[in-house]
Formats: structure tokens, C-alpha cells, sequence
């Protein structure tokens, strides 16, 4: 079983509702910024809503924005309070924050998110690229000079490491059409005391209270109250015991609180994946409805269809997202498009845990080690680098997603 990485206090163990944590941290924002109000002088809370995979750090990088978490509050699916140097590459997250300016903002409250947290029921195939984990499947990137793909650094020796049994905790951009989970992060999760799934409800069978999502695991909820409405097709998150009934289903002992969606006048980056029943200028992505009518799409020509992988900017109309621009990443799960923020990653940080005879060192409190043998220097050489010295790392994943190659490093004098 591999060793357990990830956050200072694993998700599974965390019991305060998210939302009754985020509100208690608008009252506490407010209050400390004697009132305040937002963009539309309603004093009822922050301005801008960014929901993806973090891609970078200094900040926090998602969706190409710069968010300071300094004094924010960080909560995850439970609603516990998260340390804010245990953020990681590929973690997907809801920030909550001021006006987006110059790709900067003061983040508010951020919401750390994760999709599956089981057993490997199948293990990776490397010509599919697929994985088996809670008997749903999952995406394993490839990285490219374009594209981040999945980060795998809390996994030694990446996913083909894994055996059937090994629990992870799986980060993604969830694929409605097709049921697939394109892993954004996944993290070795050994002993962990309660698996997880976030999916789409399928094969509901209120009488027997079961149900499943697009693999054929089934969930049993005897005895415990699901969400208002439950039905097909509903995105729900679930808590569930470790171990299976005698008739191989998962009990769940919670159902999770709903994420928040963006609310009216609220400047939005949301990155995710088209749902199906919609059209090129009207669809939904991480179940928030998108009017793209008058949208500009990148790059020109490219098609708005179920199951691309876009990046969407625009404001809230009630509960619309008026987009500004659409930008396709990929348009199937088969091209190895985007899987881990995009593009090149930028890190800035501190120099940690030199290895001069492998051409390594890691970011310090940021759990990335960089391979430098190749990387250009500016403002030193390579003779600088130091336990404790300030860098900006540019470069891409390596082929396994564990390791950050360095393409540029630039010393922070």
C-alpha cells in the first residue's frame, strides 16, 4: 500500500458543513471590512467566483488568475478548515474573492474539492490511459509543453505504481457525457477512515434505496436522509463506509452539502466540461446554464460540443453565466487534452532539500520537487541555487506526473 500523502487533515475526516463555514467567513469579512459591499453594493459578499484546478503557485494559479489566499479561509467537503500551505498541483477548488484585475485577486474563501477518495478496483492501463478507483473510471493525462496534464507527485513512481486495493484521493474535471473522471490530481490515501464519490445519480431505486453513477458500484442509503428531490441525472456527494454489504454495495453514511453555485452579478472563471443537451451557444458546465451567444471562442473554429473541456469567463445574469470568452482545451477524452490547469506551470517559491548530484531540488511547503538539469537561469546560474534561495520555476510535468521539469528558473534577488 503506498504511504498517505496529501493535506494536513485529510478530508474524510472533517465534519462542519462548508456552507455554514463559508457563511460564518463572509460575516467575519464584513465585519472586518466594517460592512463592505460587493460589485453590485449589496454588502452581501464577494465579487468574483473561480472554480478549476490549481496550476500554479506564488499565489495560488487557477484559470490563469493570481489569487493571494493569505487571509482567506479554506474549508473542504466537509466544511473543516484546511492549512493554506497544504495546497497542491491539480486540486480542484472554489474561490470565492474581490474583482479579478490585471489576472489578480484577493481570494475570500476558498473551497478545496475532490471527487473520489477509494480503493483502485482496476489497475492502469497505459494504452487507454484509464484507471479503475470506486469502480467509476478515471483519465490519466498525458503532460505536454501545452498541457499540464495529471500531477501525480504525491504518487512515487506515478500511477503505474498503483495495484488494485490501493486507495487514492482522485481531484477532477468530471465528463457528464461520458461518465469519466479526466483525473486532474490524484493522491495516495492509505487509511483513510471513509471513501467518497461525487457523481451523477444513476439506476435510482427509491424503494430499495440504491443507486449508483456511470460505473456499476452501487450505493446503499437505508437510513440515512438523501438530498431533497433525489433523482436521476442529480449531482450528488456521497460519504460512504470502507467496507461493502454482503451484496457488494457501498453503504453511504452522509450525503455531502451541495457546492456553491456563483450567484447573480458575480464576475465567474469556470473550467470544466460541456454537458450534454445543450448547443455551441447555450449549455452548462459544472451544472451552471452558459449563454455563449455572444461569446469569443479560442481557438476560432472550434466546436462548443458535449464533452469538450473549456475554460468560460463572463458574469452572472440570475442564474446564467453571460460569457465573455469560451476557450476549448480539448475536445474528447482520447486527444490527451487538457488535464491539470493548462499549459506550462508556474511555481515561485523556496529552494529546498538540494540535490546537486540528480539535478533536483523541491519547493518548499509546496510538495514539488523540479528537475533542473535542463532549465535556463536568470539572474544567477545554476552555481546559486541554494537551500533557502527564492526562484520562479517555469516548466511541464514529466512524462509520469511526478516531477515538475524545469524549462526556466529565475532567481527572486
Amino acid at each position: 500500500m503506498l504511504p498517505s500523502t496529501a493535506m494536513t487533515v485529510p478530508p474524510w475526516r472533517r465534519s462542519v458543513s462548508w456552507l455554514s463555514a463559508f457563511a460564518a467567513a463572509a460575516v467575519l469579512l464584513l465585519a472586518a471590512c466594517g460592512g463592505g459591499v460587493g460589485t453590485q453594493g449589496t454588502g452581501t459578499g464577494p465579487s468574483a467566483f473561480s472554480q478549476g484546478p490549481v496550476s500554479g503557485f506564488g499565489s495560488i494559479v487557477v484559470n490563469g488568475t493570481h489569487f493571494d489566499e493569505t487571509s482567506a479561509l479554506v474549508v473542504d467537503d466537509r466544511g473543516h478548515a484546511v492549512d493554506r500551505t497544504s495546497f497542491r498541483l491539480g486540486q480542484t477548488v472554489q474561490i470565492d474573492s474581490g474583482q479579478i484585475v490585471g489576472g489578480s485577486a484577493k481570494a475570500q474563501a476558498i473551497h478545496v474539492t475532490s471527487d473520489l477518495v477509494g480503493p483502485v478496483t482496476a489497475a492502469y492501463d497505459a494504452a487507454s490511459g484509464y484507471l479503475g478507483v470506486l469502480g467509476q473510471s478515471v483519465k490519466v493525462v498525458a503532460p505536454s509543453a501545452q498541457l499540464a496534464g495529471t500531477a501525480l507527485d504525491g504518487l512515487p513512481g506515478g500511477v503505474a505504481r498503483l495495484a488494485p486495493g490501493d486507495v487514492v484521493e482522485v481531484s477532477a474535471l468530471f465528463d457528464g457525457v461520458t461518465g469519466v473522471y479526466v483525473a486532474t490530481r490524484i493522491d495516495a490515501a492509505a487509511g483513510a477512515s471513509a471513501f467518497k464519490a461525487r457523481g451523477v445519480v444513476a439506476n435510482l431505486d427509491a424503494a430499495a434505496h440504491t443507486f449508483a453513477f456511470a460505473g456499476a458500484q452501487s450505493f446503499d442509503y437505508t437510513g440515512v436522509a438523501p438530498p431533497t428531490g433525489l433523482a436521476n441525472g442529480q449531482s450528488v456527494l456521497v460519504f460512504l463506509a470502507t467496507a461493502r454489504d454482503g451484496a457488494g454495495r457501498y453503504p453511504v453514511s452522509s450525503f455531502g452539502a451541495s457546492v456553491r453555485k456563483p450567484a447573480d452579478g458575480e464576475q465567474v472563471e469556470i473550467k470544466g466540461v460541456v454537458d450534454a443537451g445543450g448547443s455551441a451557444t447555450a449549455f452548462s458546465v459544472a451544472g451552471v446554464s452558459v449563454d455563449a451567444s455572444g461569446a469569443t471562442v479560442t481557438p476560432a473554429g472550434a466546436g462548443v460540443v458535449a464533452g469538450a473541456r473549456v475554460e468560460v469567463e463572463g458574469t452572472m445574469v440570475g442564474s446564467t453565466l453571460v460569457a465573455t470568452q469560451v476557450a476549448v482545451e480539448a475536445e474528447s477524452d482520447d486527444d490527451h487534452g487538457e488535464g491539470g490547469g493548462g499549459g506550462p506551470i508556474s511555481v515561485d517559491g523556496t529552494v529546498s532539500a538540494l540535490d546537486t548530484a540528480h539535478q533536483t531540488f523541491v519547493v518548499l511547503g509546496r510538495g514539488v520537487t523540479v528537475d533542473y538539469a535542463t532549465a535556463t537561469f536568470s539572474g544567477g546560474t545554476v552555481d546559486h541555487l541554494a537551500d533557502g534561495r527564492k526562484v520562479e520555476i517555469r516548466g511541464v510535468l514529466s512524462s509520469d506526473g511526478t516531477v515538475l521539469v524545469a524549462s526556466s528558473i529565475l532567481f527572486d534577488n
